[in-house]
């Protein structure tokens, strides 16, 4: 699961990544797998530290060397900041953060 903070669908409740991952693994009795606006080994220890088993990192993995997409792409993620988004759809209720 991943808070509002996550880029692509960030869904219609708006609820941010510490808030949700602790609710979500107390919650149920599975294993959760929780992300949104990790980008480094803090993000990770943070997730983690509020009760997932593990960590999506969605964003950041498109700048790797094997992500199979344009050069420029990957050069233009790594250059933004945290706030080169915005959030498209949001009247259709299909919020996602591009």
């Amino acid at each position: 699961m991943v808070g509002y903070e996550n880029g692509g669908a960030t869904g219609t409740l708006d609820i941010g990544t510490l808030v949700l991952v602790p609710r979500v693994a107390e919650a149920l009795d599975l294993p959760v797998i929780g992300g949104g606006g990790v980008s480094d080994g803090h993000g990770v220890l943070a997730v983690l530290a509020l009760g997932a088993e593990g960590v999506i990192i969605g964003t950041r993995i498109l700048a790797t060397k094997e992500a199979p997409i344009h050069e420029k792409l990957k050069q233009a993620l790594v250059q933004a900041s945290e706030m080169d988004t915005m959030l498209i759809m949001r009247s259709l209720h299909a919020t996602h953060r591009v």
